[in-house]
């Protein structure tokens, strides 16, 4: 593991993963209709962020609702594939005592990947903008 991240950390970053998305599972629907929830930028700005909606679409992810996930966010869907595969590759990394994933994941901000990230962040944002229009 040289230069990588080594498997104490990759075993926290999945304790501390697998913690959050069992409570976000657990009391997702409790949590969101808190107002604690509600979005700092939007109270302020009266516009919603780029990243409104992810908690709302990502419980609809959960419980199977994939085209209410893709109105509420259409990023959501991409975030959770993500957290996903994310959390399954650590977690094989972590059973094979390799690490494969740090090193793709740094290979991931190359210029033109965060080029296309931030044209879909900012064509997530103007979804947002439209539908609360």
């Amino acid at each position: 593991m040289a230069g990588g991240i080594s498997r104490g950390w990759n075993i926290t970053i999945l304790a501390a993963a697998t913690a959050a998305g069992a409570l976000f599972v657990w009391r997702g629907y409790a949590l969101a209709s808190l107002s604690l929830w509600a979005c700092p930028f939007k109270a302020v700005t009266g516009v919603p962020c780029p990243g409104c909606g992810l908690t709302r679409a990502a419980l609809a992810l959960v419980h199977g609702q994939v085209r209410t996930a893709l109105w509420i966010n259409p990023l959501s869907v991409l975030v959770c594939l993500w957290a996903a595969v994310s959390w399954v590759w650590i977690a094989v990394d972590v059973a094979r005592g390799s690490d494969t994933y740090w090193p793709i994941y740094r290979r991931l901000w190359a210029p033109w990947a965060v080029w296309a990230a931030v044209a879909a962040l900012a064509a997530n944002w103007a979804w947002n903008i439209y539908k609360c229009n």
